[in-house]
């Protein structure tokens, strides 16, 4: 499958034609817009959105083709777009939005003119709006423009994203589903962390997000503090209305990741399945290579068919990745949540799957975490990783998906003060031994750029 294949069956499946003009908007901020209002755990909410987080808008480049257009909140570096050619990657035509005064995309285009009208006139041509996630800004662009509606609707997203529908789901369709229990309201929360004999617990917010809203619980006085902590919370504001999930925390072999898609008509293709690389409970990363995923893989398949079909009876169509795992004794569980929405897995497929035909069939994507003293030259960037980026006489090479994250930090750094950027990455190669050596090859490279470059504490890697 090329790069073309995929992203053609993707256009197919969403609204029936495989040439379809699409434009991306990659709101990496859908997930907070659901989740507002929402009641969680005790926690000050962030004030914006991180400004890495912001620049991955620019992932969007290895998804869409050609003739597509993408919304980033900056320019594509032009050496970085020059790259992306020499890759192979036909990066689309990018759309800057100007629109002041927010740190979310959604709304900076919706405060555009500019944009808007640069969008309306893709609408004349019949293209369609992809967002990552489908919130209610999206779907105004789209009425506002006149592009259609490449995805599910916003509510119906909002209420498959959360943690509590993917549990009840699960009791639904008979899955093995992790020991625990729905919470949406104080009392129900009390009653699930004073449950006797104690085991360790993980709560976590109904839209939380990469490792944010979640709280391991591993004794009963500190479980009993939240429960107050809750409580008061509720006799403040008069209300005591929660969503969390409250789950025994399991020991673990390892982190699935699997990705498919439900079709308008509600055919459900199977995409990925891959092992994710965690990092504190924060993917960092995901291996195609997987004893255990190749172990449940029927099941897996099987689970996302009926997770498929029950989402579309549910109103929803679109990608879903599903995030599950496999127990110390190799027992797979195979929902703990649920992701109606592009994931990030879903911007590197086209590039990881054109790369696998082409016989590399080992494959890393991964995020480097990279500490700079000021904004670096993709140029410089791409000079250091040029042993890992050239292909070896096997093919081996390593392919940079998203720039702008790496720099975004910068924009705030004050007195030259170290900031922490982040570069998004696929490793591919056709045997573990030449992944391996190809992995060493990008850390010294970015180890020739600053002595505190690492893979994000994750040690070495398994294909």
């Amino acid at each position: 499958m090329t790069a073309s294949d995929y992203l053609g069956r993707l256009k197919g499946a969403l609204v029936g034609d495989p040439q379809a003009e699409f434009v991306l908007l990659c709101n990496f901020e859908a997930e907070r817009a659901w989740g507002a209002g929402v009641a969680g755990l005790p926690a000050p909410p962030p004030a914006t959105t991180a400004r890495p987080a912001l620049a991955m808008e620019e992932l969007g480049v290895c998804l869409a083709a050609q003739g597509d257009r993408l919304l980033l909140g900056r320019p594509l570096d032009a050496s970085f777009r020059a790259y992306l050619r020499s890759a192979g990657i036909a990066a689309p035509v990018d759309i800057t939005v100007e629109g002041p005064g927010t740190d979310e995309t959604a709304d900076r285009v919706l405060s555009d003119p500019r944009t808007l009208a640069r969008l309306r006139d893709a609408a004349e041509r019949g293209a369609y709006l992809l967002p990552m996630g489908s919130t209610e800004r999206t779907r105004q662009i789209a009425a506002l423009t006149g592009l259609r509606y490449a995805a599910a609707e916003p509510s119906v997203a909002a209420r498959v994203n959360s943690k509590i529908y993917a549990r009840r789901l699960v009791e639904e369709l008979g899955l093995r589903a992790v020991p625990g229990s729905c919470c949406e309201s104080v009392d129900d929360l009390a009653m699930a962390l004073a449950a006797e004999p104690f085991e360790p617990l993980i709560v976590k917010d109904a839209y939380g997000v990469s490792g944010r809203g979640l709280m391991r619980l591993d004794n009963p006085a500190r479980a009993r503090r939240l429960s107050e902590m809750v409580r008061r919370r509720a006799q403040r504001t008069g209300d005591d209305r929660l969503q969390v999930v409250v789950e025994h925390f399991l020991p673990k072999s390892c982190d699935l990741f699997y990705q498919f898609t439900v079709a308008r008509d509600g055919s459900v293709v199977m995409d990925t399945v891959l092992e994710t690389l965690l990092d504190n409970g924060v993917p960092q990363g995901n291996t195609a290579q997987s004893a255990w995923a190749d172990k449940h893989r029927a099941e897996i398949e099987d689970c996302a068919a009926r997770i498929g079909r029950r989402l579309h009876r549910d109103g929803y169509h679109g990608v879903v990745g599903v995030d599950a795992l496999c127990g110390a004794d190799g027992t797979l569980y195979p929902v703990l949540e649920i992701n109606a929405r592009l994931n990030l897995p879903t911007y590197q497929l086209p590039v990881m799957q054109a790369r696998h035909a082409s016989g590399l069939t080992y494959s890393l994507s991964r995020q480097y975490t990279v500490r700079l003293s000021d904004a670096l030259p993709f140029e410089q960037l791409h000079a250091a990783l040029t042993p890992a980026l050239t292909p070896a006489p096997d093919g081996a090479h390593a392919v940079i998906s998203c720039f702008a994250p790496l720099n975004a930090p910068a924009e705030k750094a004050k007195d030259g003060r170290p900031f922490a950027g982040r570069l998004y990455t696929g490793l591919f190669a056709p045997d573990p031994d030449s992944l391996a050596r190809l992995e060493r090859h990008m850390r010294h490279g970015l180890d020739a750029l600053t002595s505190d470059s690492r893979p994000n504490k994750l040690g070495a890697t398994r294909a």
